[in-house]
């Protein structure tokens, strides 16, 4: 069990969450570390998914529809963080590649210019 404590101004909430580990977590600090680090992932691409690209509202359930679209989510999304010289925030980005095609195609040839590029 893992309990968090919260202070906003006067109020304060508690909250608990079960967790199921491996053996290999023998610590308090060992789990703590472990939730810090799967919450870390969390915040940082799942909900920038769903921030930039909406995924929680995509209703695409058929066959491989999800799995191919959340791969493609998550190549565009490395795309966007790869291009450096914009100012604008992803959802920003994403929306003027949807609206200019030189800027669409410059990402695309910045997708493809690094043999090392991964998907997240």
């Amino acid at each position: 069990m893992i309990e968090s404590i919260r202070q906003i101004g006067d109020k304060v909430s508690v909250d608990q969450r079960y967790a199921i580990g491996s053996c290999g977590v023998q610590t308090v600090e060992m789990l703590a570390k472990a939730s810090r680090s799967h919450w870390g992932i969390e915040n940082g691409l799942h909900w920038t998914l769903d921030v930039v690209f909406r995924e929680d509202q995509c209703r695409a359930r058929v066959g491989h529809s999800a799995r191919n679209l959340s791969v493609l989510r998550k190549f565009v999304l490395t795309t966007l963080r790869k291009e450096e010289g914009s100012k604008m925030g992803l959802n920003r980005r994403r929306l003027h590649a949807d609206r200019n095609e030189s800027y669409r195609e410059s990402l695309i040839t910045l997708a493809f210019s690094d043999r090392t590029h991964t998907i997240l």
